[in-house]
Formats: structure tokens, C-alpha cells, sequence
């Protein structure tokens, strides 16, 4: 079974941080949207995987606004008809926050709002939000989801019984820096200390087969170049 890992469009917190690290933090928000003029760069890698004949069976992302817009784009102009999941475990490291204050995240109706035809989990309550920690993430809690999320790709690829079936899901930086050093078993290290950064609308891609052997086709390739 083939992956492609894409991060997130470019959002107004990475604008504002691009601009200056304290206002910045002042200005944060918890859960930011794309910044003006990502839905054509997202509409672009979707007709690039499109035109370049990349198969995509399904698309995941996590319950993030950033995520699911950017699924969202994505998938339109890739192929409508292809399914569409949300799974709350590939949010980003530390959850939803500002400052020590977290928040629930969004709700189901406020995600079909965005993406209507996207399937949420069925087994946890979102009617209240997504995120349901009183506190943001640890580190050795990052950890651990970061190895369930790498087991259940493995078991998805152990039981997949069609050749050739490949999973498209929408990342963001520090998920995707924590889960491809796990993924390589190189030494975990959160907070960018091992930094296999990714930029916004780039791509990575891995292979997992039956016997659950990985490996790693490319990272953070950027297609609008």
C-alpha cells in the first residue's frame, strides 16, 4: 500500500510568523484558516496528482480547519467521487491552544460545513468538538499517538486486499517531522529538535507492505515548482 503525506496549505499563524515571532504570539489563533490565495495552490496539487496519473484511493486528514479545507481543494479538483475521512489522531502536536488554554476544536456540523461529503469517526462525539484533553499534548503523549498512527497504517496496508491502493492524508509540520523520524526509527525528538520539516502543499510519499516493512519513497517534494 502506497501513502502520500501532503501538509496543510499556508494558514494566517504561518504568515504571521513568518512576519514576527512576538506578534505572532499575540496573535495566534487556535485553529487559523488558509491565508488568501491557498485555495488555487491546493487546486494545483490536486490537478498535478491528476495529470501525473498519481492513483488515490482515499483521503484522510485530521479535524483541523487547516486540514480539511485543504483536503478539501485538494480532492474537488483530484476527483470529487474519491472518499474522504476525518481521523482526529493525525492532529498536530499539543492539540488546540492558545497559550495554556486548550480548546474542544470543531464541531461535526462546523466540519461538514466545510466539507459536507467528508466521513467523521464513528465512534467518538464531536457534537462538542474534537480535541478532549484538559491540557496540551506532552511530549510522551505525542509519542505514543504517533506510533498508534504509524500501527493502524500497517494494519490498513497488512489487510488491504487490492494491489496498487494508495491513501492520500493531510499533515502538518510537527506531526509529520515526529511521525517520519518513528517511521525511519531514527530518535525521537519533539519540538523541532529533529527537524524532518515539511512545507506547506509539499508532498512525501511511503510504501508499507504485507509483512509491514516500510519504506520511504520521498519527503517534502513541492510540486508548484
Amino acid at each position: 500500500m502506497r501513502f502520500i503525506a501532503i501538509r496543510h496549505g499556508k494558514t494566517v499563524n504561518n504568515a504571521l510568523l513568518e512576519k514576527n515571532y512576538e506578534e505572532y504570539l499575540k496573535n495566534r489563533n487556535e485553529d487559523p484558516d488558509l491565508c488568501e490565495g491557498v485555495k488555487e495552490q491546493c487546486e494545483f496539487v490536486g490537478n498535478y496528482l491528476k495529470s501525473n496519473n498519481i492513483k488515490i484511493n482515499k483521503f484522510l486528514c485530521s479535524c483541523q480547519k487547516r486540514a480539511i479545507k485543504t483536503l478539501n481543494y485538494i480532492s474537488n479538483a483530484y476527483n470529487k467521487s474519491i472518499p474522504k475521512e476525518c481521523v482526529p489522531s493525525l492532529h498536530e502536536y499539543k492539540g488546540i491552544y492558545l497559550g495554556n488554554k486548550v480548546f474542544p476544536g470543531m464541531t461535526d456540523k462546523e466540519i461538514k460545513e466545510i466539507c459536507p461529503d467528508i466521513k467523521l469517526p464513528e465512534n467518538i462525539d464531536l457534537s462538542k468538538g474534537w480535541y478532549d484533553k484538559d491540557h496540551k499534548e506532552t511530549e510522551e503523549e505525542f509519542r505514543k499517538r504517533l506510533k498508534e498512527v504509524i500501527n493502524m497504517f500497517k494494519e490498513m496496508a497488512q489487510n488491504c486486499e487490492e494491489e496498487n491502493y494508495t491513501v492520500c492524508f493531510i499533515g502538518h509540520n510537527d506531526f509529520l517531522n515526529g511521525f517520519f523520524s518513528l517511521l525511519n526509527n531514527a530518535a525521537f525528538v519533539a519540538n523541532n529538535q529533529l527537524n524532518i520539516s515539511h512545507d506547506n502543499l509539499c508532498l512525501s510519499s511511503f510504501d508499507i507492505d504485507k509483512n509491514r516493512k516500510v519504506t520511504i519513497n520521498y519527503i517534502n517534494f513541492d510540486p508548484k515548482i
